[in-house]
């Protein structure tokens, strides 16, 4: 039992290992546009809904210098955001300011 375990856990992993190159190109080519109502962070990206949208959305940022945090940290529900397709920032407007984080744009390197 605990063999069987063991392999399904592999073959999830390394299933997600394969759909992340898929999951970046997906966000890369999308737009976003409108007020965070839902924020959940996991590994390798944070996934957020929007109050003008059905789906969540599955993104990818680097941190930010300029406000010393991640993404998943600075972002609330409520705060509003804006991403045109292939654009290298996301926009966030939060207590009247506008702070950028930059998108990641391949793989990270493990």
């Amino acid at each position: 039992m605990f063999s069987v375990l063991v392999l399904v856990a592999i073959v999830v992993v390394v299933w997600n290992m394969k759909q992340y190159p898929n999951k970046l190109e997906r966000f890369n080519n999308q737009e976003l546009n409108g007020i965070v109502t839902y924020i959940y962070s996991s590994t390798g990206g944070t996934r957020i809904k929007l109050n003008n949208e059905p789906t969540k959305h599955l993104i990818f940022t680097e941190y930010n210098e300029n406000v010393k945090s991640f993404f998943y940290r600075y972002v609330s529900i409520g705060d509003s955001i804006y991403k045109s397709p292939n654009d290298d920032y996301i926009h966030v407007f939060k207590d009247d300011k506008e702070v950028l984080f930059k998108t990641k744009k391949e793989k990270p390197k493990r």
